[in-house]
């Protein structure tokens, strides 16, 4: 891993130090959520530890288990991080929606009001995260002749620069995120809301990166990050649309918009 600081015989590499940054960021965000709704400080941080902890250890045990040739020799390699780099998103975002409604229950908090809680927050850690994968070059991407290209060590010719796209589509994420949110407001929206847009927008923009990395899963000849991205983008569709209740939201747009044309310019 590529090292961003280094003191004596301590060095904290830049993916750690990006990773960290993401937590507490994350931390931060979620917390304001939870004082905004009115809960207890006390049940944020049971909450959050326990998400992130479980979500933690879900995304590096998916990622062994999907690259276990990596680690069939040696399995305790699987505990030495620093040595053996790799997270999977998918078992974080399966392990975080599990463990979130467990917990959630546990608490006797309302599980859509807590999701959309870090569903808010995740457009913003994406960013770091995504810049974190881009300092270390931890996703390869695939071969190009594209001014963006850049050298990635150990590999031939210039690589599309994959953590630089993902930490632009985690820009647009959050940026679109906040315009619905001004525009609607958080009350306004039905509970969920936010959890299914910003999962939905989550797997378009992973499929989208597949097409550019060299370096997905396969099974049976298909790419399984092309699979699973495909379903975390459509599956979320129907229930938005629902909960939304279609036509309900197409007139409330046209009252916004009419409101802000037919307002008087001073």
């Amino acid at each position: 891993m590529p090292t961003l600081i280094s003191i004596g015989s301590f060095s904290i590499s830049s993916f750690g130090f990006f990773c960290a940054v993401t937590y507490l960021i994350g931390a931060f965000l979620i917390w304001r959520v939870f004082r905004d709704k009115g809960i207890e400080d006390e049940k944020f941080f049971d909450n959050f530890l326990v998400v992130s902890i479980i979500s933690f250890l879900g995304a590096r045990l998916f990622f062994v288990l999907t690259h276990w040739s990596i680690f069939s020799g040696f399995p305790l390699g699987a505990l030495f991080i620093g040595k053996n780099p790799g997270f999977s998103l998918w078992g974080l975002l399966a392990t975080a929606a599990l463990t979130l409604i467990w917990y959630c229950r546990k608490q006797r908090l309302e599980t859509g009001v807590i999701a959309d809680a870090y569903a808010q927050a995740l457009p913003v850690m994406m960013i770091f995260w995504s810049l974190a994968l881009f300092l270390d070059g931890t996703i390869i991407g695939k071969e190009t002749s594209w001014p963006t290209g850049i050298i990635q060590t150990g590999l031939a010719g210039l690589r599309h620069p994959v953590g630089m796209y993902a930490l632009i589509l985690s820009l647009v994420m959050s940026l679109s995120l906040f315009f619905v949110l001004r525009f609607f407001g958080r009350r306004n929206l039905p509970c969920g809301t936010i959890t299914l847009t910003i999962l939905s927008f989550l797997g378009v923009s992973q499929l989208l990166l597949a097409f550019f990395r060299d370096d997905l899963l396969y099974w049976q000849g298909f790419p399984v990050d092309l699979m699973i991205a495909t379903v975390v983008w459509i599956s979320p569709l129907p229930p938005l649309y629902l909960l939304l209740n279609g036509g309900k939201l197409v007139t409330q747009v046209k009252q916004k918009v009419t409101a802000l044309v037919s307002r008087p310019k001073l």
